[in-house]
């Protein structure tokens, strides 16, 4: 297989501690072991996390591939500089870094820069198979911590920059969390940077059916910050999702 370098991100954020070669990622991407998927029409992409041999270490990759299964083309190779390049422009703590890219010929894998401790979603479910979530239960100070850390990192794709992002896909299986059950934001497919400016609204032209994944209360069609009136609506179906373990998705 001909792998090699691809897109890096100018500023890695404590890659030092990722220790591992290509063959340990690519070799651990087997269909059945993903996290989560997403279909986007013409390409998919699957979360998985990846035990690096030797080590006690778990990383957390994404991998994008053409659903036809042809070869990497300029579509696939654009959407994954776009969340480079998104993801390299932000930093928070509440959101999911990235290290590296790698390219085959048939796939693009993205290496995140996180001490995997598996997916709010599955933590939320334990009737799900998840290695780490297995036999816990998330207490309520931790599941409050992990709210207000979710929000905070909302907070700042929000207002915290001269662009805002939309994330479009705000979701328990989206929320990763770390060795200290704290909250990293992930699942950047649908991510879109608001050229329009902070508290602006995003252009209805912007809010196709390819980035409206989830559920999207009517007062955020034309604005989707979290200040607007629906911003509460959102935060309201959000609340269910611990209360009741509702499998809920908010497009914010």
């Amino acid at each position: 297989m001909n792998l090699f370098g691809f897109f890096r991100v100018s500023k890695k954020r404590d890659s030092h501690s990722l220790h591992y070669n290509d063959q340990d990622i690519t070799n651990n991407l087997g269909d059945d072991d993903a996290m989560s998927n997403i279909n986007g029409g013409t390409w998919n992409s699957a979360l998985y996390r990846v035990p690096l041999p030797g080590t006690s270490s778990v990383v957390v990759v994404k991998k994008l591939q053409n659903r036809s299964g042809s070869p990497v083309d300029a579509s696939l190779d654009n959407r994954c500089q776009s969340e480079v390049n998104l993801l390299g422009s932000i930093h928070h703590d509440n959101i999911i870094g990235l290290a590296d890219c790698l390219r085959t010929n048939n796939f693009i894998v993205l290496i995140y820069n996180h001490k995997e401790n598996g997916s709010l979603h599955r933590w939320l479910h334990p009737d799900l198979p998840q290695l780490a979530a297995q036999g816990l239960v998330l207490d309520w100070p931790t599941r409050r911590n992990i709210a207000i850390g979710t929000v905070e990192g909302l907070c700042y794709l929000h207002h915290g920059r001269n662009h805002p992002i939309v994330h479009h896909n705000i979701n328990s299986a989206s929320i990763l969390l770390d060795t200290s059950l704290n909250p990293k934001i992930a699942g950047f497919d649908f991510a879109r940077i608001n050229l329009a400016g902070p508290d602006q609204p995003v252009p209805i032209s912007e809010l196709t059916a390819a980035n409206m994944f989830g559920y999207t209360a009517p007062a955020l069609v034309w604005c989707c910050w979290s200040s607007s009136p629906g911003g509460c609506l959102t935060n309201r179906f959000w609340t269910a999702t611990w209360q009741h373990g509702h499998k809920i998705i908010v497009n914010v």
